[in-house]
């Protein structure tokens, strides 16, 4: 009987022995795949805020170039050149809200990607990224400018992935603010002024028009940025 008690302790601590290691084990593969998955959303974090970074640097810029072009950024036709700049000729077309946002996007087509590098840092750290091309839609306020970027991208890793759709920028940038007053003082001057090398005084906001031939570049100002157009 004492032999068979001691079988029978033997056989309750193999028990106990063998069920903690399966304990162990199965918190072990839980912990390692937390942590795992921890690791893929702070990289797809990492991913998003990298794009995030994208979309503010060259929607900032597309605002500042645009601008100072008069609206335009590769309209091949309408323009004077001034200063390695070629500037938006309002004597002839003015550019719509619509056309101008067609530049935007235009500059983001042949800028975006080349600031996202491919995502190579990414690539390099085992993820296969897919992405559209960017379409950027935009909110002329008053004092600012939105964007909101529609860019559909995936990344995988293993089992794991991360998708984001949209992105947005706003700007401080007051677009369309300065894009009215352009509008106002060209449709004002360019009766008297186009193409006849009349010195005209334009109104309408902090301005300055240097003299290029028998047209003139005004440059448009409010709060640190500046809007150019030709008359």
């Amino acid at each position: 009987m004492h032999k068979r008690g001691q079988v029978t302790l033997f056989v309750i601590i193999g028990i106990v022995v063998i069920v903690v290691i399966v304990l162990f084990l199965i918190l072990s593969k839980k912990i390692n795949k937390e942590e795992t998955n921890e690791a893929v959303v702070s990289e797809g974090e990492e991913i998003y805020e990298f794009t995030q970074d994208c979309v503010e640097e060259v929607g900032e810029a597309s605002l500042v170039l645009i601008a100072k072009q008069g609206g335009r950024y590769k309209d091949v036709e309408n323009f004077i050149n001034y200063n390695g700049k070629e500037v938006a000729d309002y004597c002839v077309n003015i550019p719509s809200d619509l056309k101008i946002i067609d530049e935007i996007n235009l500059y983001f087509q042949d800028n975006f990607i080349e600031c996202l590098d491919y995502y190579s840092q990414f690539e390099s750290a085992g993820y296969k990224i897919q992405h559209e091309d960017p379409f950027v839609s935009v909110g002329f306020y008053e004092d600012s400018t939105l964007l909101n970027v529609i860019f559909p991208i995936k990344a995988v890793k293993g089992n794991n992935q991360v998708i984001y759709n949209e992105f947005s920028h706003s700007s401080d940038f007051p677009f369309l603010k300065l894009y009215r007053t352009a509008v106002r003082q060209a449709n004002s001057a360019k009766i008297i002024s186009c193409g006849k090398g009349v010195d005209v005084v334009v109104q309408g906001g902090p301005t300055l028009c240097n003299s290029i031939g028998m047209s003139k570049i005004c440059d448009v100002f409010e709060g640190g940025y500046e809007f150019d157009y030709a008359i």
